[in-house]
């Protein structure tokens, strides 16, 4: 469910990868369906740490499409459900799209991701990046 929600920030909202994974749950209201990108979380000598986005225009609020809101509440309950069944070892991450311990996903395994995704689905190889042009 992560990776959907992702892939949909890439493609309905142009996001980057590092923004994707530099949102919080804090960042996202799916009540008024938008989103504030106030962050990047990217990846340096297989370390986890937080940035300020690319340019000061990055700083931005979104629009999000009502199905998507749907989505991300999904998700939340999905995050939920795996920390009772996984109890102390749960990360408790602010971030929005999570591990599968509850920490914060890597930029890196979106990409990994999407690579399997499109080799399994027999599509042409492509990037993260490519998704946020296709609005």
């Amino acid at each position: 469910m992560d990776y959907k929600i992702a892939f949909m920030l890439a493609l309905f909202c142009g996001l980057r990868r590092g923004e994707i994974c530099g949102l919080n749950e804090e960042d996202v209201d799916t009540e008024l369906c938008e989103l504030v990108v106030k962050r990047t979380r990217n990846i340096s000598k297989g370390q986890v740490y937080e940035d300020s986005p690319k340019s000061k225009s990055s700083v931005r609020a979104c629009a999000i499409p009502q199905e998507m809101a749907v989505e991300i509440d999904r998700l939340r309950i999905f995050h939920k459900e795996q920390q009772l069944l996984l109890g102390s070892r749960w990360e408790q991450s602010p971030t929005l799209l999570k591990n599968m311990f509850g920490g914060p996903m890597y930029p890196a395994t979106l990409l990994d991701y999407l690579k399997r995704f499109c080799r399994d689905n027999q599509l042409k190889q492509t990037h993260i990046h490519a998704l946020r042009h296709t609005q």
